[in-house]
């Protein structure tokens, strides 16, 4: 690989194939001004147990090892925002991992209410309604902000209706009506006042994807799950992450995003004016996530054109 050609405001995302360690080594020291991501949580996905060749250790052990190279590439005031499970034993060592990779932790978290999840406990021999174990519905996933040297955010822009300065605003309404992102509404807004939002749809999901097929997803149980062609299994909604970008980047930052899955960072990045690199180890998530950001291009491009004839 020779040298990266970083993003520009033109071409603003660049999705790479590849493991995202050795990716990050060969790219310059502090040249991004954040990282951005939705890393694997370190539990298994049917039993919601750590997976039987993947230990406490190991997890805490290969975050520190991803951590220490976004660490390296992201510049002194920088924010590394990451998405993480509420399961406490995995929760730690990513946390753990973070430190040991450079970044600090001092900071609270937040929480993306989502909907729409399942009870992962599974109901004892009997009639009393008996659960194994402790394992309520998970609806909402912690957002782990760590930092390297001295940061700032944007709260005075989270804030609902400009009350209660220094607060971050939960309270958009899930059945509001916006199954979909919304972008001629949206644009050019930068004040999203919610965190209180739904996964993504299908419809969200799949836009831009009309020449794959549908891939078969999941039908027994409570893990019955639609066909998609976005097949990706944990895809965050553009507005959470629109939103996020708001809280902690400026325009024309650039964002790393060292799991980029099916995309989302890159389309966020579109709509808020931000760069973006994405790494992907799977060349199937690539292809999706390719697909995804040149549809949205298009739509914020035809958007953009829509509001400037206004």
């Amino acid at each position: 690989m020779g040298k990266l050609i970083l993003p520009t405001t033109d071409d603003p995302v660049r999705i790479i194939h590849g493991d995202n360690v050795m990716v990050m080594q060969q790219m310059d020291a502090e040249c991004a001004d954040h990282g951005f991501t939705d890393s694997p949580f370190g539990v298994g996905a049917v039993h919601n147990t750590f997976k039987d060749e993947y230990g406490h250790r190991d997890f805490q052990a290969e975050t520190s090892v991803w951590g220490r190279e976004a660490y390296k590439i992201t510049k002194p005031g920088g924010w590394l925002i990451a998405a993480m499970g509420t399961r406490l034993d995995s929760l730690s060592r990513f946390v753990y991992g973070l430190e040991d990779g450079g970044w600090k932790l001092h900071h609270s978290p937040l929480a993306w209410v989502r909907h729409g999840s399942f009870c992962y406990a599974n109901r004892l021999p009997g009639n009393d309604g008996s659960r194994a174990g402790f394992s309520p519905k998970q609806e909402f996933e912690l957002i782990i902000p760590a930092s390297k040297g001295r940061v700032h955010n944007h709260l005075d822009r989270c804030q609902q209706d400009g009350r209660a300065p220094g607060t971050i605003a939960m309270s958009q309404d899930p059945s509001d009506g916006w199954p979909f992102f919304d972008i001629n509404n949206f644009w050019p807004l930068e004040t999203l006042p919610f965190i209180h939002c739904t996964r993504a749809t299908l419809r969200e999901l799949d836009y831009g994807l009309q020449s794959l097929s549908y891939t078969a997803m999941p039908k027994s149980g409570k893990y019955f799950q639609a066909d998609k062609r976005n097949f990706h299994p944990t895809p965050k909604p553009i507005k959470l992450m629109c939103y996020l970008l708001a809280l902690f980047t400026e325009k024309n930052d650039l964002i790393v995003d060292p799991f980029f899955g099916s995309g989302t960072t890159g389309i966020a990045c579109l709509i808020m004016g931000r760069r973006c690199i994405g790494i992907e180890q799977r060349a199937d998530y690539c292809r999706i996530a390719r697909l995804r950001v040149s549809a949205w291009r298009r739509r914020v491009a035809r958007a953009r054109k829509a509001f400037a004839a206004r």
